[in-house]
């Protein structure tokens, strides 16, 4: 997916749960949050921090990833903008942030797995939906072209002149 996580279009419960994964206690402030995520991911791979068990149930996941999706479908619906807006790039940093949780998220039963491949399969409509809005958008926004009616008969040319 070419969509990227964007750090400061994440929502508190977002940064929450960045913050839980990397092993990180929630700080005090959204901006907080957003400036220690940051610095998380600016790490590198081979730094020293280690990174916990992954904290969260499939279930708790499963809850939290449906609320999101039905929060991403309701901004998809009433999506009016061009691709280069920032409603496009909040929409978009959702998008990714959900794909990741998506495949965090733990499942132990063949049931788990199979509604955890139909959140991907939710995603994937949704980015399909999100671009193909954004595409008739700047269609739409495009000037339109005059179409000039040109008469190849002469007589027809001068005769709309007298």
């Amino acid at each position: 997916m070419e969509f990227k996580v964007e750090v400061n279009r994440l929502a508190k419960e977002d940064l929450l749960y960045s913050l839980k994964v990397c092993g990180i206690p929630a700080q005090s402030t959204v901006e907080l949050m957003r400036r220690t995520l940051r610095q998380a991911m600016g790490l590198p791979a081979t730094s020293s921090l280690v990174r916990p068990t992954y904290p969260f149930s499939y279930a708790e996941d499963s809850a939290a990833i449906a609320q999101k999706l039905a929060n991403i479908q309701t901004m998809v619906n009433a999506f009016e903008s061009a691709r280069a807006s920032s409603e496009y790039a909040k929409i978009s940093t959702a998008l990714a942030f959900i794909y990741g949780r998506i495949n965090n998220s733990q499942p132990s039963s063949t049931e788990e797995q199979q509604e955890r491949s139909g959140f991907l399969v939710s995603v994937m409509t949704l980015v399909l939906e999100l671009k193909q809005k954004a595409k008739e958008m700047a269609r739409a926004s495009r000037p339109q072209s005059t179409v000039l009616d040109v008469s190849t008969n002469r007589r027809d040319f001068v005769r709309g002149f007298r």
